[in-house]
């Protein structure tokens, strides 16, 4: 582990990111990268550090640091799939869940807690299920490309792309059927990626296990799924559409 004296490394620009002794080249270009987008961001007040702040690295695949442009968050990187992805950003502490769901020690992340919201039961980022094309459009999402007759992938509002994956499914005949939660988002019951099945039982008794899902139903068109993965946590979440044509 490598700790950065005082605030940490601020990045801006390549140079800075060059700082980062004992990182390899895919994390300083990933921190640049989000550095770059960070100075885009910061027209509106000139006068406030825009870029990324690192204060911990691991050679294990996680590190700490701050992202600000007219305003902060307090972000958690790891690499998974040989890429880095933003874990989580808070202006609180870590959530519990998802320090376990990415293998990352507390001795390192530092405090956490148990917290809900924002995920589900009637919308994700201001889309809710069975929306059209245009009403995800309108509130900020964005469909993936592909040919109207298929399946197509959607990444959420203000949200980053991160490769390989997708936040949802938009079927050519209903709508948008299913969002897939991020680490970090949380069910108001404070259920999400890495929660564990027995909380999961606790939480939604009126579900039942199903290809692996324990599946809640919410509505009578939509429901929760939380894929249960070998380990006995949640390896998947989903807010999808009773009659979804798309997602699992």
């Amino acid at each position: 582990m490598i700790t950065y004296s005082g605030i940490g490394v601020e990045v801006v620009t390549d140079a800075d990111a060059q700082k980062l002794v004992g990182t390899t080249p895919a994390f300083q270009a990933y921190v640049t990268d989000v550095a770059r987008k960070m100075n885009a961001n910061g027209t509106d007040c000139p006068d406030a550090f825009h870029g990324v702040t690192v204060q911990k690295y691991s050679t294990a695949g996680y590190a700490v640091g701050g992202v600000n442009d007219c305003g902060g968050y307090a972000a958690l990187w790891v690499t998974r799939d040989g890429q880095w992805q933003e874990a989580s950003g808070t202006q609180d502490v870590w959530d519990c869940d998802v320090l376990h769901y990415f293998d990352i020690p507390r001795s390192f992340a530092g405090d956490c807690a148990n917290t809900g919201g924002g995920f589900g039961p009637a919308a994700v980022s201001g889309l809710r299920i069975h929306m059209d094309k245009a009403a995800v459009m309108a509130a900020g999402g964005t469909v993936e490309a592909g040919t109207a007759d298929q399946c197509r992938g959607l990444l959420l509002p203000d949200m980053p792309r991160v490769a390989n994956q997708t936040d949802g499914w938009m079927s050519p005949t209903k709508g948008l059927v299913g969002i897939s939660a991020r680490p970090g988002m949380l069910t108001p019951e404070g259920i999400g990626l890495g929660s564990t099945r027995a909380a999961v039982e606790h939480e939604y008794p009126q579900g039942h296990l199903e290809n692996g899902y324990w599946v809640v139903p919410l509505t009578a068109t939509s429901e929760y799924e939380f894929g249960i993965e070998a380990d006995g946590t949640v390896g998947e979440a989903l807010l999808a559409a009773t009659d979804q044509d798309c997602a699992r």
